[in-house]
Formats: structure tokens, sequence, C-alpha cells
């Protein structure tokens, strides 16, 4: 992402003068007010042609005033309340007109727009100032007594709503007891303005893809602030809510920001075609009051979209795969997604064979050991006992500096998906609804368990052929019909199982039944029932209470056994001490975590 300043100042400093003030107030109606004398007086400036305006335009015939826009105003010098002033007249040029109290020499300060906050804790601290409550979010526009709010949208229209502009002016009232001032203010801008474009290169071509936008989400950005009209300056908030950019068919997107020395925005594009695209870019000075023309590559996720979001986790739809030789952007050599939720390596049970002519090291692999970083894949027979001892949670965690153990989804990532912990899978079984059955790919029939947030029954599995029904206050009323999720025993028959659709399997969190390894043999290698058994790694030990204690953990089971279906669970409650030995190699599902 390259930032280039083409104009230094095209949104900046502008001389709005001729700031007058007359007495309205005198002691009898007709006296005279001392010059000296705080009064409140009939304000009006003069605007006369220049580039600050609350229309907000980037081409040569510049910015335009709006009649009926109200301006806030604020003595500095005397501090009181926000006072407004009104637009009179549209075009290059106006005035503003509004009563202040106000006396000579005194300093104002001039904010648009005219926007009273609610008071915070903090604002009492400083009983001189006035504070004016800003976003990027939500633009608020007063105009002839009209609150207008709006979210940013993308067009060079829409920017007038986050047009906030500042400048002070020294009141001059004459010695004559005319009560006239003369002044002049210098209104600059307190934003920066993107005009953004979105490009994609996919096999050495780049395309543009600005106008197939719909929307645009800048995340770890300052998206709200106070702004400070006694000195001049936005307090920042501490807590950063991405910018949502509702837009379409443009072919330049613009976007307000606020000024930042550090700007280190992450987008987020999606696409009409429903594609989602990202990048993070970092340590870019943005200036106020600046236009920047912005090119910004950004990348498809892929297979795209990666995750599907249950109660704020983002759980990964396709399993953790390893494939020699293969590159892909995010991840390390050989790692990578599935390319769909049903995909696991050696449905046919087809597995090569080790002997003295074939590099273990070279041979696609998707089952792994318990907390195996550098051998995780390599299903030699000598890797039998390659696994991590570790008597606590790995997830998020590389134990050595060698990289040999720990989480490794988080290292094969480049740290920006992990593994499951157990709770995350009792957290998806509660939050969704669960389907088991089974979807036929390439001649091969794939059990597996699928979870969908769709509000149906959380917390339970409908078994085929079952209606869920609620009363008139939305509780079921033939739980008895369903199965309790992550509850030992609960099992279903074949004709209670559902034909899954590849549509169907989109919707929600589709884990297949892909097998695990845990013979061992070089010469005559076996997956243990592929395609109807599944077993996944958690992230958390199971601590044997004998001396044996780092040799087992927690999986997440489900599958056929004989003619039955066994629905999920989760720490295999009824397995006492014979848990899921480490030294297995069983599918890992990871969550994502990343930027």
């Amino acid at each position: 992402m390259t930032f280039k300043k083409i104009y230094g100042i095209i949104l900046g400093a502008v001389v709005a003068g001729l700031t007058s003030c007359s007495s309205d107030l005198s002691s009898e109606g007709n006296a005279t007010v001392n010059p000296n004398q705080t009064a409140r007086r009939a304000l009006t400036i003069a605007v006369g042609d220049g580039g600050t305006r609350s229309v907000v335009s980037l081409e040569t015939n510049g910015n335009k005033w709006e009649n009926g826009d109200l301006f806030g105003a604020f003595n500095i010098t005397d501090p009181g309340s926000l006072e407004s002033l009104i637009a009179k007249g549209s075009g290059a040029s106006t005035k503003l007109e509004g009563n202040i109290n106000c006396a000579n020499g005194d300093k104002i300060g001039v904010f648009f727009p005219y926007k009273p906050s609610p008071n915070k804790l903090y604002y009492s601290q400083y009983p001189t100032h006035k504070f004016v409550e800003i976003s990027m979010i939500n633009g608020v526009l007063s105009s002839n007594g009209t609150v207008s709010q709006y979210k940013q949208n993308g067009t060079i229209e829409n920017l007038k709503y986050f047009d906030y502009s500042y400048g002070t002016t020294t009141v001059q009232v004459n010695a004559d007891g005319s009560a006239k001032a003369t002044g002049s203010v210098n209104m600059e801008k307190q934003y920066a303005v993107l005009g953004l474009k979105f490009t994609v290169t996919k096999n050495s071509t780049t395309t543009d893809i600005t106008e197939n936008v719909k929307k645009v989400t800048m995340s770890n950005v300052t998206d709200q602030g106070d702004f400070d009209i006694a000195t001049g300056e936005l307090r920042k908030e501490e807590v950063l809510t991405p910018i949502e950019i509702q837009t379409s068919n443009l072919d330049r997107i613009y976007v307000a920001v606020f000024p930042d020395n550090n700007f280190s925005p992450k987008f987020t594009v999606e696409t009409n075609d429903n594609k989602t695209y990202t990048v993070s870019v970092s340590g870019k000075k943005v200036e106020a009051a600046a236009y920047y023309p912005i090119t910004v590559e950004v990348k498809e996720y892929i297979p795209n979209p990666p995750y599907v979001e249950v109660e704020g986790v983002k759980w990964g739809k396709y399993n953790l795969q390893y494939t020699p030789d293969k590159k892909t952007d995010g991840w390390v050599d050989g790692y990578h997604l599935a390319a769909n939720p049903w995909d696991y390596f050696y449905p046919d049970n087809n597995m090569p064979k080790i002997n003295g002519s074939v590099d273990p090291d070279a041979i696609k692999f998707d089952r792994f050991r318990w907390g195996d970083i550098s051998k995780a894949h390599n299903y030699a027979n000598a890797n039998r006992e390659h696994y991590s001892k570790s008597t606590t949670g790995i997830s998020e965690k590389i134990l050595d500096s060698n990289s040999e153990f720990g989480d490794l989804a988080y290292y094969a990532s480049k740290h920006n998906w992990r593994l499951p912990t157990m709770d995350d899978f009792k957290k998806l079984m509660a939050n969704t609804t669960q389907y088991a059955g089974y979807i036929d790919v390439g001649g091969h029939r794939i059990y597996g368990s699928l979870f969908i947030p769709d509000g149906v029954a959380h917390g339970y599995a409908v078994p085929n052929g079952v209606s869920v029904q609620r009363n008139a206050s939305g509780v079921i009323t033939n739980k008895g019909q369903l199965k309790e999720s992550n509850k030992g025993g609960m099992k279903l028959s074949e004709s209670q199982l559902y034909a899954f659709t590849k549509e169907r399997i989109n919707e929600g969190i589709f884990f297949p039944a892909a097998g695990t390894i845990g013979a061992y043999n070089d010469g005559d290698p076996e997956l243990i029932y592929p395609g109807k058994r599944g077993i996944y790694w958690t992230a958390d030990p199971h601590l044997r209470t004998d001396n044996k204690k780092d040799t087992q953990a927690y999986s997440f089971v489900f599958g056929m056994l004989g003619s039955q279906y066994s629905l999920s669970t989760v720490g295999n409650p009824t397995a006492g001490n014979d848990f899921p030995p480490r030294t297995d190699m069983y599918s890992i599902r990871p969550i994502y975590i990343g930027n």
C-alpha cells in the first residue's frame, strides 16, 4: 500500500474573515455596552471564498457551504456554553449568524458541525474546556434545526457528514460603543480523506475489484474521540470499533479518517460475488487536511470464506493439511487448509508405504500427533513416541525454541489459527443445532457431524424426519424426539441420518469422519475407519492418575459404530483412564484468530 500526498492542504486551512460582533444588550435597551465588558452579542462571521466547506469536493471547483448548516462557537477566553451559528446562504461564500457572550479581545473557537455532546465523566476535570464528541462511524450534520445522521458510504457527497473543521478568531470590539467587532478565522479540516482502490493479483495478473466491492471494513483505526475546542486537540478513544462502509459500484471509495502518525489499518473487503479479501498495513503517517489516493493490494482467502463465527469463536470450515512442496500465503511451506469441508486424504485407504526409498516427510497427510510440530505429519513408525508431554493446554503455544512441540495450527499458520480447546467444542455444541449424516463424494460415503447456528434447536441434534415444535413462548415442546448434544450414549440409526448436499454443508461447520492412524505399520499403513469415524484433537491434556499422566489428551469424537451413529462428544466422559493416546494421529480443525 503506497500513500501519496498529492495536495499538500487541498482540504486545508482557509481564511474566513470579517468577523463582526454587535450588541443586543443594554441596561435601558438603548445604552451602549463597554467593549471590554462581556455581553451577549449578535455575532456575524462573513466567510469568503475558500476550501473549507460543509459540502466536500475534491474537484477543482472547490467545496461549498449549504444554507442552514450549523456551526459551534465557544469563548475560549471567558468559557461558557457551546453556542450555535447558522449559515445564511449557499455557495462558495456565506455568512454565519448567532449569539455569544464575548468582549473585546476574547478568543473564540469555531467548530463545524455544531453538535452538543453528552457530558462524560472526565469532562469535569477540564472545567474551562468544551468537548465535542465526533465519530467516523456516525456522522452528524445539523441544518435548519434538523439533525441528520449518516454512516460512511464511500461517496464524496457523504463526506459532508464527517467534515470536522476548526479555527479560532480574536474578537475586536470597536471603542465607539457600537459593539461592532472584526476578526478573522482560519478554518482547518481535522481529518484526512482516503481515495481507495482495491486490486487483487492472481497468476501474475492484477485486477481492479473496486467497482465490485459492497463493503469495506477498516479495523485498528481510531473511530471516535472528543475534540477539545479550547485547545484544538482530538482526544482519541482507546477502544477501537471497526469502521464499516457499505458501498456499491464506485470506481474509487472515499473514506474519512482521523490523522494518525502510525496509521495501521486492517482492510477487509467483501465483494458482490461473496468473496472476502484482506490485508493489514502498518506505520503510515496520515495528516489532517490531506487527500491520499491509495491503491490497496488485498489477498483473497483460499478457500473463501474460511470460517463460521459462533459466539465470537471463528471456527474453521476446513481441516488442517500438509502437502509437500505446496506454498500457501500465510502458511509455513507445505501446510494449508483443505479445499472443501469434506476433504481428507486417502478416503480409499491407499496410504503410501514407508520403506528405504520413500522419504516420509515427502508424503501428504492430514492426521497429526498431539502437540507435535517438527514431525507432526510424518507417520513413520520411528516417530510413534514423538509427541508433546506437556501437562498444560497448548493452544496458541510453541513450547520450545526449535518449534519441535506445541500448537501445530498456531505454528503452521504463522499465528493466525489455533487448536480448539475442549471448552471451545462444548460451546460450539451448545450454541448450534447438530445434524448427523453423510455426503457422497467421488464414490465414497463420508459420514460426519454438521453444526449450524440456525436457531432451530441449539444444544440438540435433530434426527432426520423430526420437526422441531415450539409453543407460543418459543419453548421446544418435543425435546423427547431430539438428542442432547455432548451427552454420552446419544446414538442415531442409519435411517435418522441426513444425506447432505454440498450447499447444506456450507451453511455451517462440518467435521468429516476422516479416520485415524495408530497402528504405525510402515510396510502396510492403514487408516482406522476412514469416512466412518472422526476424532479431532483438542488443546487440552488428560492427566491420568497413574505414572502415565503425560501420555493422553482430550478429543472430539463421533461417527459410525456398526449400524449406529454415535453423536459428537468431547472429553470422553465415560472413558475413565482410557483416553486417546497422544501417539495416535487425529484430525485438526483450527480456529481463526488472525487479522
